[in-house]
């Protein structure tokens, strides 16, 4: 999927349907991010938090999907006349897509953090302007946000939480693939669950 140019877009653009019911707190990260937790906590920067879904879509109970972080910590983007740092969790069917030139070429799933760069709540009118299917959620815990499809083939998730931006990423297509909902769904239970903040922030919020 081509979601490089897409997630520098999305973030740049970032400030900070519901059958679904959230999982209890206290539940963890689906099982795909249990090997990295502690990789997260050791490389995630202090102020940053990162919230995992508990779990996955059945679309992805027949795959072998493995969860890493890229080579670098951050990744610097330009917003205007500043600067935000990105710390991501890329998702692979492949277990050596950590080591190819470009990780990217070989993912299938994207889950972002980045600086808010305003105070109030994610409007439609910050998205991308080639926006469609623009849905407005809500994910519970004062956590509001939007879902939609840009280029066709990529479909988003991003809400404001913690005063940090949060983000899904996955591709669209007409079957075998996250649905809609299941995307909502999974960013839901990510918003409801404690977040993962770093070793040296001298507490764990779950």
């Amino acid at each position: 999927m081509k979601y490089q140019l897409l997630f520098w877009t999305l973030v740049a653009v970032s400030l900070g349907i519901d059958s679904y019911q959230p999982h209890q707190s206290q539940a963890k990260p689906a099982p795909i991010f249990q090997p990295i937790i502690e990789e997260i906590r050791d490389r995630i920067p202090s102020d940053f938090k990162m919230r995992l879904p508990a779990s996955l879509p059945s679309v992805a109970e027949d795959l072998e999907l493995y969860a890493f972080i890229p080579d670098d910590d951050l990744d610097v983007i330009s917003l205007g006349a500043s600067d935000r740092e990105v710390f991501t969790v890329l998702v692979s069917e492949t277990s050596d897509c950590a080591y190819e030139d470009d990780p990217l070429d070989c993912t299938v799933g994207i889950i972002g953090v980045t600086e808010s760069i305003s105070k109030t709540d994610i409007q439609a009118d910050d998205l991308p302007s080639d926006s469609v299917d623009v849905t407005r959620i809500n994910l519970g815990k004062e956590a509001q946000g939007f879902y939609f499809v840009q280029d066709e083939d990529s479909q988003f998730v991003v809400w404001k939480q913690d005063e940090l931006v949060h983000l899904f990423i996955t591709e669209k297509c007409s079957d075998d693939c996250v649905s809609k909902q299941e995307l909502i769904d999974m960013a839901r239970s990510a918003a409801n669950e404690p977040a993962i903040t770093s070793s040296n922030s001298g507490y764990y919020l779950f």
